[in-house]
């Protein structure tokens, strides 16, 4: 087994885009979730919302953990800076925190030492709107198959009863 060593360490949480601010935001018990807007949703969370649990293609909560304020700056690093702006926030956050972690390591410029380096990357994230354009006609087209052999196996018994 090969021994790793943390080296640096960074984060972006809601209300804490250090390990510091995270520390205190801990400490002093805050609760950071606010409502969800249109930006996180990719649609105007009121007209998909329901008090209701268990309403078909409602939310029922529109709270979260949202990272609000968030600037990307993508100068400086070893990817082309025009790309970078069009990322989705999940990239754009995951590249944000791992430089922030180099920087914490010391080791940010030193190409030698990094070349030795991974990176362990943790994300809890719910679907973004960009990733919602790339999932969900992937997620139609694996359906459509066993959605038309499921209705071809229930409707056509029903028609076969009103023929009589």
């Amino acid at each position: 087994m090969d021994k790793i060593a943390i080296i640096g360490t960074a984060c972006l949480f809601p209300e804490a885009e250090t390990p510091e601010a995270y520390w205190q935001n801990l400490v002093a018990n805050k609760d950071s979730r606010v409502p969800a807007q249109a930006e996180q949703m990719g649609r105007d969370p009121d007209d998909y919302f329901s008090p209701d649990k268990g309403v078909k293609d409602k939310y029922y909560c529109t709270t979260g953990g949202y990272i609000n304020g968030f600037q990307f700056d993508p100068q400086g690093y070893a990817l082309d800076a025009t790309q970078l702006k069009g990322l989705d926030n999940t990239f754009q956050w995951s590249l944000q925190v791992a430089r922030e972690a180099l920087k914490n390591s010391g080791y940010l410029n030193n190409k030698e030492v990094l070349s030795r380096c991974g990176v362990i990357l943790g994300n809890l994230s719910f679907p973004t709107k960009e990733s919602n354009k790339i999932f969900l006609p992937l997620h139609h087209q694996a359906m459509a198959t066993p959605l038309k052999q499921l209705l071809t196996i229930s409707i056509i018994p029903l028609m076969q009863k009103q023929e009589i």
